[in-house]
C-alpha cells in the first residue's frame, strides 16, 4: 500500500474516532442534562414518587362528635370497629388462610379463597367488626392480613328523634338531619400513620414511623329534651295508629326563646339501619323496587315533614289576622260582627264551615272560638291587602326561618301584585298560602310570647370532650311584630277557644291552656278536595306565662278532618305530661269553684250551650258532631245536682 493511501486511511479512522467520541460526548451531555432535570429541576416530584414506592400512608380515622340532648343524654355517638384487609401477594398458603379467616368471619371458605386469588393489591374482606372478633384474626398472625381501626355511628334509642339527628353513610359522612347540617363540626380531622415498606409493601423492621394524631369532632348539645321528645313521639305514634293518616307531625317550642324542645313525625326510621323499609313494605314489595323507587322511598322516610313539607295552615292563620287587626286598632276582643253563613266577595260566595246554621251576632272572641270564615274575611278586608301582606311578612310566613336543620322548604303564595280580592279573602282564613310547620309554629309563638318573632333552633351549644363550651347559640329576635297588650289579648281569646270553642279537647284541668284548631282542604291535582284535609292545632300553656307552644299537623286523617276532633287531643297528650315535667303546677283555686251540676235533660242543645257557658262548664256531646241545635238532651253526666267544679267537662247525650 502506498504512503498516500495509508495517510488517507489514517485520516479516515481519525475522523471516525472523532465522530464516535463526539457522539459519546453528546450522549453523555444528554444524560447529564436529563439527570440535572430530574435531580435538580424536578427534584420534588421524583422525591415524592420515590417516597411513595417505599412508604405507605395508613389513615387513622377521627372520632365523630357526640350528639347530646339538653340534659346530657347521648343520642348519637361513635364506637370503635375494625376492618380486615388482605394483601393476596403476601399470603403464601391461601387455602389455610381462607379456612382460618372464613371460620372467624362466618363467611364461605370459597368466597374468601376467591378474594385471596385475586390479582388486586389490597382487598377489604370485612368491616365493622368488634374488638373481640378482630383480635381472633390478629392472633392467627397470618402474614398479609391487616386489621385497621374504624368508627361506627350508633343511635342508642333506635328511631328516637330520627328526623332531627339524621344519619351517616357507612363512611361516617352525615347524610341527613343534624349529622348532615353540622358535618364540618362533627367529623373531626383524620390522622395518618406513615411507615416505610419494602418493594412489595411489607413494613420494614427498623423504619422511622411518623404518626399524625386525628382531631376528634366537636360534640353537640341539642335544645331537644329527651323526656319531652318521648312524650311527643308517644302522642304522635298513637295518633298515627288511630287515624291512619299519611303523616303526623308535632313541634314543641319554647316561645320566648325559639328553642325547639321536641320535634317528631311519623313515618320515621331507624338511623342505625336507614335503608330498612320493612315496617312499611313487605319483602316481596321491596324486592320488586328498582333503584330509583328505592331511593325515592328512602328519601320519603328520611325527609323531615316539620321542616321540608308545606301545607295550607287553614284557620290557625286567624290568630295572625286577629292580632294584626288588634294591633292596628281595627277591632277588639268584644267587637261585634254578624255571621249569615257566607260572605260575597266580587261575585264569589265564600261559605262558613256551618253555612246552613249561621252563628248570627258574634264578638271577635266568639268568632275565633267558632272559627267563622266570613267574619275573618271581613276583618281581612278592613285590614286591607297591603297590611295583610305586611303582617304575614313580619310574622315570617314569606321567608325561611333558617332553622339549623337541612332541606327547609320555602312557602308558596301569590305575590301581592297578582293577588285579587278573592285571593286576599281566602288568605284571611289560611287558604291559598302554603307554609311549613316550622314557619307556622314560629309565627304563632310570636303572638303568644309578647310579640317577638324568634329564630327557631335545635342546637344549644358545641362542647369539647372536657365539657368546655366552644360556641353557644343564643335566642335571636328576628322582628317585633305586635305589642305585649295584643299578645295578652290573643292569649285570653285562645283560652276562650279551649274553654268554650273548638279547642275543648285540649283542655287540661287546673292549667290555663289556649289554642286554635285548623282544618284545610288538600289541593289534589289543582282542585280542593272536600274529603281530604290537613287537621291541625296550635296550643300554648300556661296562658299567664307561656312555657311551651305546640303545633300538631295531621296529613289526611281517614276518620275525620276536623282539627278539633283529630289534632287537639294530640296536643293535650303532649302538653299535659310536659307541663308536669316542667313543674307547672295546676291551680284549681284560681280556675274553679264548686257549683251544683245544672239539669240539662229535656232542654235543647242550643239552650244547654248557653247554660253551660254561663256556669263556666265545658260542654261536649255524644255523638260529637250534631248539626241540629234543637235536639233534646236525653242524658247527662255528671248528673243534675252533683257537686262539681267550674270548667268541668260535661257530656250531654241525645240518643236513647
Amino acid at each position: 500500500m502506498s504512503r498516500k493511501k495509508r495517510n488517507e486511511s489514517t485520516s479516515l479512522n481519525k475522523s471516525r474516532l472523532t465522530f464516535a467520541m463526539a457522539l459519546v460526548c453528546f450522549a453523555f451531555l444528554i444524560l447529564i442534562t436529563r439527570l440535572a432535570y430530574i435531580q435538580v429541576i424536578n427534584n420534588d416530584i421524583y422525591k415524592k414518587k420515590a417516597l411513595a414506592q417505599h412508604t405507605r400512608d395508613i389513615v387513622i380515622p377521627a372520632k365523630r362528635g357526640i350528639i347530646y340532648d339538653a340534659n346530657g343524654v347521648k343520642l348519637a355517638y361513635s364506637v370503635a370497629t375494625f376492618d380486615v384487609y388482605l394483601r393476596p401477594s403476601l399470603i403464601k398458603n391461601k387455602a389455610d388462610a381462607a379456612k382460618e379467616i372464613s371460620t372467624i368471619l362466618g363467611k364461605e371458605k370459597d368466597y374468601v379463597l376467591k378474594k385471596l386469588n385475586s390479582d388486586k393489591d389490597l382487598i377489604k374482606i370485612a368491616t365493622g367488626l368488634s374488638k373481640s372478633t378482630s383480635d381472633l384474626i390478629k392472633n392467627k398472625k397470618i402474614y398479609g392480613v391487616w386489621i385497621a381501626e374504624n368508627n361506627k355511628r350508633v343511635y342508642p334509642f333506635s328511631d328516637f328523634a330520627s328526623h332531627i339527628l339524621g344519619h351517616t353513610t357507612t363512611d361516617n359522612v352525615g347524610i341527613s338531619g343534624i349529622e348532615y347540617y353540622y358535618e364540618d363540626k362533627l367529623k373531626g380531622k383524620d390522622g395518618m400513620l406513615i411507615t416505610s415498606t419494602d418493594v412489595v409493601g411489607r413494613p420494614l423492621p427498623y423504619s422511622n414511623d411518623k404518626v399524625y394524631k386525628p382531631t376528634e369532632g366537636e360534640n353537640i348539645v341539642l335544645t331537644i329534651d329527651e323526656v319531652i321528645q318521648h312524650f311527643t313521639e308517644k302522642a304522635v305514634r298513637k295518633a298515627y295508629e288511630e287515624h291512619n293518616p299519611l303523616k303526623v307531625s308535632a313541634i314543641v317550642m319554647e316561645p320566648k326563646t325559639g328553642k325547639i324542645l321536641a320535634m317528631a313525625s311519623v313515618p320515621d326510621y331507624d338511623p342505625n339501619n336507614p335503608r330498612d323499609l320493612s315496617r312499611y313494605y313487605t319483602k316481596e314489595e321491596v324486592d320488586k323496587m328498582d333503584d330509583s323507587t328505592l331511593v325515592n322511598n328512602w328519601n320519603e322516610i328520611w325527609r323531615n315533614p316539620a321542616v321540608s313539607d308545606t301545607y295550607e295552615p287553614g284557620s290557625l292563620i286567624k290568630l295572625l289576622v286577629a292580632s294584626a287587626a288588634l294591633e292596628e286598632n281595627i277591632t277588639s276582643p268584644s267587637t261585634k260582627y254578624f255571621d249569615k253563613g257566607y260572605i260575597d266577595v266580587y261575585g264569589t260566595r265564600i261559605y262558613n264551615w256551618r253555612k246552613n246554621r249561621p252563628f248570627g251576632e258574634q264578638t271577635l272572641t266568639e268568632a275565633l272560638e267558632n272559627s267563622i270564615n266570613p267574619i275573618f274575611v271581613q276583618i281581612g278586608q278592613e285590614l286591607g291587602k297591603d297590611n295583610l301582606y305586611k303582617y304575614y311578612k313580619d310574622f315570617g310566613l314569606f321567608n325561611k326561618t333558617k332553622i339549623d336543620l337541612p332541606a327547609e322548604a320555602s312557602s308558596l303564595y301569590l305575590k301581592k301584585n297578582k293577588a285579587g280580592p278573592v285571593d286576599t279573602a281566602t288568605m284571611s282564613y289560611g287558604h291559598g298560602l302554603s307554609t311549613t310547620p316550622i314557619q307556622v309554629v314560629t309565627a304563632l309563638s310570636s303572638v303568644v310570647n309578647g310579640g317577638k318573632l324568634m329564630k327557631p333552633y335545635v342546637v344549644d351549644k358545641f362542647v369539647d370532650n372536657k365539657g368546655n363550651t366552644i360556641l353557644e347559640n343564643k335566642p335571636t329576635v328576628i322582628n317585633n311584630v305586635v305589642s305585649e297588650k295584643t299578645s295578652i289579648d290573643l292569649r285570653l281569646m285562645m283560652e276562650s277557644v279551649v274553654l268554650y270553642g273548638s279547642g275543648k279537647k285540649a283542655y287540661i284541668p287546673g292549667i290555663r291552656v289556649g289554642g286554635k284548631t285548623g282544618t284545610s282542604e288538600k289541593l289534589i291535582n289543582g282542585v280542593y278536595s272536600h274529603t281530604r284535609a290537613y287537621s291541625s292545632f296550635f296550643g300554648v300553656a300556661p296562658i299567664e306565662n307561656p312555657k311551651i307552644s305546640v303545633l300538631i299537623v295531621v296529613d289526611d286523617p281517614k276518620d275525620s278532618t276536623y282539627g278539633s276532633v283529630i289534632a287537639a287531643p294530640i296536643a293535650k297528650d303532649i302538653m299535659e305530661p310536659t307541663l308536669r315535667y316542667l313543674k307547672v303546677e295546676p291551680n284549681f283555686n284560681n280556675e274553679s269553684k264548686s257549683i251544683n251540676m245544672p239539669n240539662f235533660v229535656g232542654k235543647t242543645l242550643k239552650i244547654s250551650k248557653g247554660i253551660a257557658k254561663a256556669s263556666g262548664l265545658i260542654l261536649t256531646t255524644n255523638p260529637l258532631s250534631i248539626k241540629d241545635e234543637n235536639l233534646i238532651v236525653k242524658k247527662q253526666f255528671p248528673y243534675a245536682g252533683t257537686k262539681i267544679n267550674e270548667k268541668t267537662t260535661i257530656v250531654l247525650s241525645f240518643g236513647e
